[in-house]
């Protein structure tokens, strides 16, 4: 059975409005988020190996963007490991993420009393790097390396030597 969705908006809710700093307040929305994919995913026959690839199944079910919920988990894992110190802006986007998840998901529209307090604008994201066409690859089968190179032989063309990159 899943949780009613004015319950899961209910706990953002009060989560938004406590006396705490982000990188305090970014657990709930985040168990909150896992709660919801689990439960939504739970029936499903399919047998996923851990949570992302649960979570990006669903995305790709009901064609949400799953980007914006990656930079939220990444920033997650960062906020753990210490790595990342959240400011109050990221974190206004990174809940914003996780309620159109939800919203999408439940197919049911977003609170009013929470969309009032969430960006109006989507947040700007880095451009990925597109590789061009004619970039070369090799697969390398590595035999050494060192503090500046790794040597070793190429799988399609064994027959040269040693490659060194």
């Amino acid at each position: 059975m899943t949780e009613p969705i004015s319950e899961i908006f209910g706990a953002i809710w009060l989560n938004r409005h406590e006396e705490k700093s982000a990188d305090d307040r970014y657990p709930q929305p985040a168990r909150i988020l896992e709660r919801c994919v689990k439960q939504l995913t739970a029936n499903y026959k399919v047998d996923f190996t851990n949570f992302s690839s649960r979570l990006h199944h669903l995305c790709k079910a009901e064609k949400h963007d799953a980007l914006p919920l990656e930079i939220f988990r990444s920033r997650i894992v960062g906020i753990r490991t210490g790595d990342y110190a959240p400011i109050e802006k990221e974190y206004a986007y990174d809940l914003k993420a996780v309620c159109e998840a939800i919203a999408v998901f439940y197919k049911e529209p977003i609170p009013t009393n929470i969309k009032e307090l969430l960006p109006k604008d989507k947040a700007r994201t880095r451009k990925r790097h597109k590789t061009a066409s004619t970039l070369k690859r090799v697969r390398l089968t590595v035999s050494q390396w060192d503090e500046h190179y790794i040597y070793g032989t190429s799988t399609s063309t064994p027959t040269i030597s040693t490659l060194k990159v």
